[in-house]
């Protein structure tokens, strides 16, 4: 049984309980907003990092000494890595834009400044770091 103290205790919660439950739904919206950036950022490497795969060894079996190909070209495989690696490059950006959007959607409502992750930063430093990859990819300028 509860005592009398604990029963008014209740009944007359502290005035600022409601505002700090309000400040942790707002952060953990954040996180969860960070967590779903995460996935997609995740996702789109895997595509990247398969894409770059098979685009640079069918370009290494095109360009090498041996004959391993034969006559087939090595030209429609490199083809589809090229073609997987823009894949990831788009699903990057849209990640990347949709969780901008909502970031914004969230701070209007709330009434607070645009929260700034790290997984946010990370994803656009990824995001540069791919379209780089991607020119020279294109372009065979660079080290690559």
């Amino acid at each position: 049984m509860k005592s009398q103290e604990q029963i008014e205790a209740m009944d007359d919660p502290p005035e600022d309980s409601a505002e700090k439950r309000t400040d942790f739904a707002y952060e953990r919206t954040v996180q969860a907003a960070s967590r779903t950036l995460m996935a997609g950022v995740r996702t789109s490497i895997a595509m990247i990092a398969f894409g770059f795969t098979i685009f640079k060894f069918f370009d290494y079996l095109e360009q090498g000494p041996s004959d391993m190909l034969g006559e087939l070209s090595a030209q429609g495989p490199a083809n589809a890595g090229l073609l997987l690696f823009g894949v990831g490059m788009i699903v990057l950006l849209l990640s990347v834009v949709d969780h901008v959007r909502d970031m914004y959607r969230l701070s209007d409502r709330e009434d607070e400044r645009f929260p700034f992750t790290a997984s946010l930063v990370g994803a656009v430093l990824l995001l540069v770091l791919a379209g780089l990859v991607l020119v020279n990819l294109l372009t065979g300028v660079g080290p690559l």
